[in-house]
């Protein structure tokens, strides 16, 4: 994952989020991929007073990793590093990284079993999935209260001031649906012909191909069930030569 943090103070001037009434747009903060080890909690915190010091912010919001792929995955940290966000004096909100859970099965990480962390993170930062974290704290909905989809606590959706926003969970490391370590895992992969094939992404060990990947015109990705069924989805339009 990144090695820098990104944390928006000013105002975001996007179309999808001007005001008509006022026209002054917006504003809220953004962290994210931070803070990657004990290195960096000084500088996170002086951050989080930054955005506690803006007035004009309507809430923040932590896009996941709140840890480095290479620290454990202990549940003294994960609740060490939302204490650091507990500082936060406006409503906020946070939606899971791939370092707190999906990678945790790593030797660096402390071979943690994902799925059990995901439910620690669950119970840790959405004991309440209704509401944000944090002062002036304001409903959200949350797809855990719709029927068959209850542990997806972490997808939520608000609308402020005429503008709705919504945060997805979605991760990398193929989303737990193959095994995390061993030959069956899946393996990064990079394909090039000179002038033919530039693709990159990820695959079974031993196909010669990307089985989920990317090249310059779109990408494409796959789900699985229980039955073990492959289905294959492509996104994105491919076009070739030149239309009559």
């Amino acid at each position: 994952m990144r090695r820098r943090f990104l944390a928006c103070f000013t105002a975001l001037t996007l179309a999808a989020c001007a005001l008509p009434a006022h026209g002054q747009g917006t504003r809220f903060a953004v962290l994210g991929d931070a803070p990657y080890g004990a290195g960096q909690e000084g500088e996170f915190s002086r951050v989080i007073d930054r955005i506690n010091a803006d007035d004009g912010l309507r809430f923040a919001i932590h896009v996941g990793d709140l840890k480095g792929g290479s620290e454990p995955c202990s549940d003294a940290l994960i609740r060490h590093r939302k204490s650091l966000l507990d500082a936060l004096t406006l409503p906020w909100l946070y939606t899971p990284g791939d370092n707190e859970w999906t990678d945790c099965h790593h030797r660096a990480a402390g071979r943690f079993n994902p799925v059990e962390r995901l439910a620690f993170l669950r119970k840790t930062f959405f004991a309440d999935p209704t509401r944000t974290h944090g002062p002036g704290a304001f409903a959200l909905a949350t797809q855990g209260t719709t029927a068959g989809f209850a542990p997806f606590v972490e997808h939520q959706r608000f609308e402020l001031e005429g503008i709705v926003f919504a945060s997805v969970h979605v991760v990398g490391s193929d989303n737990g649906l193959f095994p995390w370590r061993g030959v069956d895992r899946f393996w990064m992969a990079h394909l090039t012909v000179k002038g033919d094939y530039d693709m990159f992404g990820g695959t079974l060990g031993g196909l010669p191909m990307v089985g989920v990947g990317f090249n310059k015109h779109l990408s494409w990705t796959h789900t699985v069930s229980t039955g073990r069924r492959f289905i294959v989805r492509v996104f994105g339009i491919l076009m070739w030569g030149t239309p009559a």
